[in-house]
C-alpha cells in the first residue's frame, strides 16, 4: 500500500515486480518452508509434549511443564536470537563442525529460524493438545479398553484422533499465528517475504514516493516538457520555477570566488553563520517592528527547506494544514512529508488573490 495512504489514497504500486518479482517469489517460498517445516515438526513434538503433560510419571509431567513455560513466558524474538548468536556463535568454535557436512547448514539463518519455530509450536500447541485429549470423552476410551485394545493402538485410533477433531478451530488460528511469526525470520537475515519486502523499499524508497509527492507535483511534467522543447531550439517561455533568466551579479559571483580560493570550504555552524543569523534578526526587526536575537534565528537551504523543517517540527499525523490555493507545487511534499494533510482554500480572484476570511473560517476543523 503506498504511503498516501496516510491522506486517504488508497493505490497499490507494482512497478517493482519486472525487477524485483522473481526475489519476491523466492522470498514467498522461504516463507512457505519455514511454515511447512516448524508447522509439520513442531506438531510432533506438540503431541508428546501434550501427552507428557498428562503423564503419570512425575519427572515426564514436570519436564514437560517446565519446556511448556519456558517456551510460553519467553518472546519468540528472544528465542530466535539465542538460536541464531548464541547456537550460531558456539558452534564456530568447533572445528569438527566447520569441517563436517553439517556445517553449509549450521551456518544458516534459516534452520535456527526453523528451530525457534518448531519449539515455539511445541510449546504453544502442546498445550492445546493437552486440553483436547482431556476432553475426549472417557467412555470412548474406557471402551477400547473393554474390548482390548492396546495403549498405543488406542492413541493412534482413538484417542489423538478424536482430540484433533475437536481442535481443529483451534490449530487453524494457531497456523494462522504462525505464519505471522515467520517474520521474525528477517530480523537474522533470512530473507523471507518480509525480508525481501525490506530490501526493495530500502532499494526503491517506493513507500516514500507518494508520501513526498502529491498530486500537484504532477506539474512537474509540464516543466520538464517545457525544458526539452526548448532543447530543441523551440521558443518556450518556463514560468513554474523560480529560476531567474539572468545571471548572478558579478560582485556575489566574486566574492563566492574569493571566499573558496581562500579556503572557506568547511562545515559551518549548523544553524547558519552568527554573523549571518545577526544581520537577519537585525533587519527582521526593522522590517516588522518585531525584535528577535540571533538564537531565533536558523538559516536554511531555501524556502522549501525551511516548509520542511518547520512542518516535521510542529505537525502530527493526522493534522490538517490550512494553504491557500493557488500554491506553489511542492507545499504538499513539504506538509505530506510529516503525516499531515493539506486542505487548500481557495483565494478571492476579485480581491487581488487575498484570502476571504469565512472561507478560511469554513475550512478550519478540530484537527487544523
Amino acid at each position: 500500500l503506498d504511503a498516501g495512504a496516510l491522506n486517504g489514497e488508497h493505490t497499490m504500486n507494482f512497478e517493482w515486480l519486472g525487477e524485483y518479482g522473481r526475489m519476491m517469489a523466492l522470498g514467498v517460498m522461504t516463507t512457505l518452508q519455514l511454515l511447512l517445516i516448524a508447522g509439520t515438526l513442531g506438531f510432533a513434538l506438540a503431541v508428546l509434549v501434550g501427552f507428557g503433560r498428562l503423564s503419570r510419571q512425575p519427572f515426564i509431567a514436570w519436564l514437560s511443564l517446565s519446556f511448556t513455560n519456558l517456551i510460553r513466558g519467553t518472546p519468540l524474538l528472544v528465542q530466535i536470537y539465542v538460536m541464531y548468536y548464541g547456537l550460531g556463535s558456539l558452534f564456530v568454535s568447533f572445528p569438527l563442525l566447520r569441517d563436517s557436512w553439517l556445517w553449509p547448514y549450521l551456518r544458516e539463518g534459516f534452520w535456527y529460524v526453523a528451530l525457534a519455530l518448531t519449539l515455539s509450536v511445541a510449546g504453544y500447541v502442546g498445550e492445546v493438545i493437552k486440553g483436547g485429549l482431556r476432553g475426549v470423552p472417557k467412555g470412548e476410551l474406557e471402551a477400547a479398553r473393554a474390548l482390548g485394545m492396546p495403549r498405543l493402538l488406542m492413541i493412534r485410533r482413538i484417542w489423538l484422533p478424536r482430540a484433533i477433531f475437536i481442535l481443529l478451530p483451534t490449530l487453524a488460528g494457531e497456523s494462522v499465528m504462525l505464519l505471522k511469526s515467520t517474520a521474525l525470520a528477517s530480523t537474522v537475515a533470512v530473507m523471507d517475504a518480509l525480508g525481501v519486502a525490506n530490501l526493495i523499499r530500502n532499494q526503491t524508497f517506493l513507500t516514500l514516493v507518494d508520501r513526498l509527492a502529491g498530486k500537484r507535483t504532477d506539474a512537474w511534467q509540464i516543466h520538464y516538457a517545457a525544458q526539452q522543447a526548448q532543447a530543441r531550439g523551440e521558443e518556450v517561455f518556463i514560468l513554474s520555477v523560480g529560476d531567474p533568466d539572468f545571471a548572478t551579479p558579478a560582485s556575489i559571483s566574486e566574492r563566492a570566488v574569493s571566499a573558496l580560493l581562500a579556503g572557506d570550504t568547511h562545515y559551518s555552524d549548523v544553524s547558519g553563520r552568527p554573523a549571518l543569523r545577526q544581520a537577519l534578526a537585525a533587519m527582521h526587526g526593522e522590517q516588522t517592528g518585531q525584535m528577535v536575537s540571533e538564537e531565533q534565528v536558523i538559516v536554511v537551504a531555501g524556502a522549501q527547506n525551511g516548509l520542511f523543517a518547520v512542518a516535521l517540527c510542529l505537525c502530527q499525523p493526522g493534522d490538517e494544514v490550512l494553504v491557500p490555493e493557488p500554491m506553489y507545487l511542492t507545499y504538499e511534499a513539504s506538509i505530506r512529508a510529516s503525516g499531515a494533510t493539506l486542505v487548500p482554500v481557495a483565494v478571492d480572484v476579485e480581491r487581488g488573490f487575498h484570502l476571504r476570511p469565512g472561507a478560511l473560517a469554513a475550512a478550519i476543523t478540530p484537527r487544523t
